[in-house]
């Protein structure tokens, strides 16, 4: 971050504006490929990939067999990308005011919201494309039956995209709050179980003022399991009708957009 500083102070130097934006998220981005954790995901998908091509080796003998590795290639990349989108999101703010390379950017023509912005957009990007890629992988790797519809596989794909949106936004927006530890839990507790959650809280509250409160609360917590449709894919149901598609996008859009507006007020109010 110190070098994007001083990159950002060039610009305007040489009057050859580049967005501070764009910096923050080449720089994050750059950082991000020198770890460790994007590294670990790449070794557990070729390690799918490789359970994959031996049983296709040794003979995929039934439909159900073919169903039961797409089903699981799907949900692995679901799951990895999610818990990535979880790691890098929770530590972007955090660790940068630890190490003090937030102090000399901020020195530098670039505004609190730009940092916000710029970090969401990197690492949304590293996760999206552990998505995109491991999802062509198992598809590419994984007999395809007449049954799976391609319309409703594009609506996977991009479902699962904008859950990961949902949580990196969300993570940054957590990390300005909560510790690093408690940061993580919530958000992997919120990834694997918010419809079990939601379903709990709203089947478990009384009636009366305290029930109506809480079933209010559950409308803002993501539920990250209607935006999970490998299962219905695999089961070779048709694909969801413009409607159903464009709420849930909509749904996503306003989580996204208030966990990134939330996030920059709380970052410009916060003392450093």
């Amino acid at each position: 971050m110190a070098r994007v500083s001083l990159e950002i102070s060039d610009q305007f130097r040489n009057k050859r504006l580049l967005s501070p934006i764009w910096l923050i998220s080449k720089a994050t981005w750059l950082e991000f490929l020198r770890r460790r954790d994007l590294y670990v995901v790449l070794i557990f998908m070729a390690i799918f990939l490789m359970i994959v091509i031996a049983t296709r080796i040794v003979g995929i003998k039934s439909n159900e067999e073919v169903r039961f590795l797409l089903n699981l290639g799907l949900t692995i990349s679901f799951f990895l990308a999610g818990i990535l989108a979880v790691f890098a999101s929770v530590r972007q703010i955090p660790d940068e005011i630890e190490k003090g390379t937030f102090y000399p950017l901020l020195a530098k023509p670039v505004e609190r919201r730009d940092v916000i912005i710029g970090k969401f957009l990197a690492v949304s990007l590293v996760c999206l494309s552990v998505l995109v890629l491991f999802t062509l992988l198992t598809k590419i790797f994984v007999p395809s039956l007449p049954i799976f519809n391609s319309i409703l596989l594009f609506q996977v794909i991009n479902l699962e995209g904008f859950a990961i949106l949902i949580l990196c936004s969300t993570g940054i927006f957590f990390s300005l709050i909560f510790p690093k530890a408690v940061n993580v839990i919530l958000l992997i507790i919120l990834f694997l179980g918010s419809g079990t959650l939601i379903g709990f809280l709203k089947s478990h509250s009384k009636q009366g003022i305290t029930s109506s409160i809480i079933k209010f609360l559950t409308y803002y917590i993501p539920d990250f399991s209607s935006l999970n449709l490998v299962q219905r894919y695999t089961d070779g149901a048709t694909a969801l009708s413009f409607s159903e598609l464009f709420l849930l996008v909509a749904y996503c859009v306003l989580f996204i957009f208030a966990f990134v507006v939330l996030s920059s007020i709380l970052l410009n109010r916060r003392a450093l």
